[in-house]
């Protein structure tokens, strides 16, 4: 092969390939912008072919299971006893239906 034709290759044709995919990775759903502003559509996990970053753009939205932590919580009781919980998980899950 020519070693020209590789640059060529190199320098034209794989950056700008890549500009047209986007991919979603496992446990998350894709949203895009087109022009800025938000599509009224999901994507499910995989690779989706889309327009060029200045017409479209794509981001990616976790939907796992996730678990925050949150320490030393103050609570009151009515007779003014202070109790003071160490630690407390909070579970919480984003439904894929409130995505947008």
């Amino acid at each position: 092969m020519n070693i020209s034709f590789l640059i060529f290759l190199l320098a034209f044709i794989l950056p700008t390939h890549a500009l047209f995919w986007s991919s979603v990775s496992e446990g998350n759903l894709g949203i895009f912008y087109s022009f800025g502003s938000l599509t009224q559509q999901t994507f499910l996990p995989g690779l989706y072919f889309r327009a060029p970053w200045p017409i479209t753009a794509a981001s990616q939205v976790n939907i796992r299971p996730q678990t925050d932590q949150i320490h030393k919580v103050l609570c009151g009781t009515t007779d003014g006893l202070n109790l003071i919980f160490e630690q407390v998980d909070v579970g919480n899950t984003l439904s894929a239906d409130n995505v947008l």
